[in-house]
């Protein structure tokens, strides 16, 4: 079950942040590199711990997505289980929320990553005597959160256990019910007593030294360890609120609801990719054409003004039946039905029909119809496995047939053994699929066509007009057919035009951008609803905090759908022929890291404000007014920052070049706002280095750091793909232009 590889992965996950955070203490942050001329990835000393932590995060991201792929069908389901429906998307809620204390933690790995180089670049020097101190704070915090990261595992493995999910010990019930008041309150006594801990260390670490990037790392890493507990404590109430509730003492019959079954009938006649698995489906389907029609409410026609009669309305329902014919979808069909009768055609006419059927021309036919993709790449890819499957299958037949003397008991034994053989790729690689059940159903066709030739006679088993062949004749003729059906489906998904990965690629990072400028900007409008108590009650579906919240975690489902989307491109495009000049697949990658950063940061601000919120309910400082300050003021940039990714998704898309002279914002540290908006601020000081408001200015502070470079980076990027809007060159051959035309503008831009 993908729910219980999720709670291993988050223990996993959990193992590597205690690694990390023991390698703080270790790293050197001087920045070494004192040469500009090398780069200073040479420079930047390896570190594993964080390597680890990034794998263990994204594979607890991977699985989760699994989980969120198969919910809408276990939601669907009848089944005779404990938990049902409802259980199931409430522990999904939870674990989504856990991801996202986690991703906390992840982001801090690329903001230390950049931290030598950044500082450096604003002047900011590490001092040996500051570097020890940095070792002193870290060692001091080294135990409780060992501690910390210890409860938490103990309160996933407690939650596996109460839910019943996976394998479960034999366990007494004296004893779960002992372990169910003890799981809880040795959490939450774990989370107040690394609160309480974590005070006097950090009030000497931060009298003794500057409030900036590097000295915020500590305050962030555990503001983060704190939210990951408490969303892992939730977990644990809920899993013990299902014993209290007689959820779990027994197995019932689980129905969908008839909310459910409306729900499935409607998305029987619509796509449903916002919770595709992309990386499984399309190694096995090929390439899958994301929309962002069921997440955006902006679907206006430039072309049409909105109907005002009833014969305006009834046209514009006409006009759909053309968007249909003529989609994307469409036009695949189209060309596969062509490349398949290209074949097929010969069964339709007198003369060659007989030959069609007899020689078995239609396995070449089916083969041209399962082969074609949308995209060249993946159509490559799947012809080609396809190809190597008949051909495993192939030498199995041989091996199935001939080593045992073609005697029938010893052919079904062994093919028994090469069918058990056979599915241990399939459930090992999921993901490559298609070479072993190809290899499977060849097998079965070949061996199986001979077994029935042994038992009805050559006379009955060619009264299907198909010609008898001995098994060493008809393996090789079966990988012939299907060589030239592959040849086929080649030449159509060429002809009359190729629709490439590298345009999906383009196409899809263009359509994560636009996503993105939506998404950032729906987190400064939720960061400002909780800070200023406008979000309403959360338990209230229909709360504005609350509505918003499910329309933002519909973006972010279909943006980790497109990173998904963007990782298979860059596979595939090994698969496609380059013709012309090669194509920017490094850049492209870059540019889709780049802006998974961004998505990453972006809700990392999400879960600060949250976590927040939380705390500002429990207290009624000053320091409350000084974060809501800080809002209003960050709100201004996020426009800024919003027109940036709008402006880099059109230009991506339509291949135009930007604006002249065309910058990204500079983004003002949370810390030199809230000093220039309130000096008399205390929270800034190293004495309320324990408040909750001091953990979210710091963790702000270094995420927001790494945002702008990612948005430079980005915006760099770009320009170096589409290029930059030059008035003179791009209206004036450049035969004409005079030799030193680069010395002049450069000149003119002096000036």
């Amino acid at each position: 079950m993908e729910m219980v590889a999720n709670f291993d992965a988050i223990r996993r996950t959990l193992d590597a942040q205690r690694e990390f955070a023991q390698s703080l203490s270790l790293r050197d942050w001087r920045f070494p590199n004192d040469n500009p001329d090398v780069p200073q990835q040479e420079h930047t000393p390896s570190w594993p711990e964080a390597n680890s932590l990034k794998s263990a995060t994204m594979e607890a991201a991977r699985t989760l997505g699994r989980v969120a792929s198969e919910l809408r069908y276990a939601q669907r389901e009848v089944g005779w289980d404990y938990l049902g429906p409802k259980e199931l998307s409430n522990i999904t809620r939870i674990l989504k929320k856990v991801l996202a204390s986690m991703l906390w933690m992840e982001s801090l790995v690329q903001v230390s990553r950049r931290i030598p180089r950044l500082a450096s670049e604003m002047e900011g020097i590490y001092r040996e005597e500051e570097q020890q101190k940095w070792c002193w704070a870290l060692e001091q915090r080294r135990r409780p959160t060992e501690q910390l990261i210890q409860a938490m595992k103990e309160g996933l493995e407690h939650s596996m256990h109460i839910l019943r999910l996976g394998r479960a010990r034999a366990v007494p019930q004296s004893d779960i019910e002992a372990n169910r008041v003890h799981a809880s309150s040795h959490l939450e006594e774990m989370i107040e007593r690394f609160l309480q801990g974590r005070q006097d260390p950090l009030k000497t670490w931060l009298s003794c030294t500057d409030i900036n990037q590097s000295s915020e790392v500590p305050t962030v890493m555990e503001s983060s360890l704190i939210s990951t507990a408490r969303r892992i404590l939730d977990l644990v109430k809920y899993a013990d609120s299902k014993v209290d509730d007689c959820t779990m003492n027994k197995k019932r019959l689980v129905l969908p609801t008839w909310k459910q079954m409306k729900k499935w009938f409607w998305t029987s006649l619509s796509r449903e990719d916002q919770e595709l698995d992309y990386y499984q489906y399309s190694r096995r389907s090929g390439t899958v054409k994301i929309y962002l029609g069921d997440v955006l409410q902006t679907s206006t026609d430039p072309e049409h003004l909105l109907p005002q009669s009833t014969w305006e309305r009834i046209g514009d329902n006409f006009r759909r039946g053309f968007n249909f014919f003529g989609s994307p979808e469409s036009v695949f069909g189209f060309r596969v039905a062509v490349a398949t009768m290209a074949v097929s055609l010969v069964a339709f006419l007198r003369n060659s029909q007989h030959f069609y059927i007899e020689q078995r021309l239609i396995w070449g036919s089916i083969m041209i119809a399962i082969s074609m993709a949308p995209t060249v790449g993946s159509a490559m890819y799947g012809q080609s496995m396809r190809v190597l499957g008949t051909f495993i299958g192939m030498v199995m037949s041989y091996i199935n047939w001939y080593i045992v003397d073609q005697q029938q008991a010893g052919v079904l034994v062994f093919v028994g053994i090469t069918m058990f053989l056979s599915h241990y790729p399939l459930i090992r690689f999921p993901t490559h699929s298609v070479p072993p059940i190809v290899e499977m159903v060849t097998v079965m066709l070949i061996v199986g066509y001979a077994l029935q030739v042994k038992k009805v006679g050559v006379i009955f088993s060619e009264s299907n007009g198909q010609a008898y062949h001995d098994l060493y004749i008809l393996s090789p003729y079966r990988l012939a057919t299907v060589v030239g059906g592959i040849g086929v489906a080649f030449l159509f998904t060429y002809f009359p035009s190729a629709a490439t990965v590298k345009n999906c690629f383009r196409r899809d990072l263009a359509s994560l951008l636009y996503l993105l400028a939506h998404y950032y900007r729906s987190v400064y409008t939720t960061n400002s609803l909780l800070v200023n108590g406008l979000a309403g009650d959360h338990s209230d579906n229909k709360s504005l905090g609350r509505v918003l919240e499910e329309a933002r975690t519909r973006v972010l489902a279909k943006e980790i759908v497109l990173l998904q989307a963007m990782e298979q491109h860059s596979w595939f495009v090994h698969w496609e022929p380059t013709i012309g000049g090669k194509f920017p697949r490094d850049a492209y990658n870059k540019l889709a890291e780049h802006a998974r950063n961004v998505l990453q940061f972006s809700a990392t601000l999400i879960e600060i404000a949250d976590s927040f919120h939380l705390a500002g309910q429990m207290s009624s400082q000053p320091w409350v007014e000084d974060i809501r300050r800080l809002v209003t003021s960050l709100d201004l940039k996020s426009h800024e920052v919003t027109s940036l990714l709008m402006t880099l998704s059109g230009a991506i898309k339509t291949g135009n070049p930007l604006p002249l002279y065309f910058k990204a914002p500079k983004i003002r540290l949370p810390t030199e706002l809230l000093a220039a908006a309130a000096p008399d601020a205390s929270i800034l000081s190293a004495e309320n280095s324990s408040e909750p408001a001091f953990s979210a200015i710091a963790s702000m502070d270094i995420t927001m750091m790494a945002l702008q470079d990612d948005l430079s980076q980005l915006l760099s990027g770009t320009k170096h793909l589409v290029g930059e809007l030059n008035l003179l060159t791009d209206i004036v051959p450049s035969k004409e232009l005079p030799a030193d035309v680069d010395s002049i503008l450069a000149r003119e831009k002096r000036d």
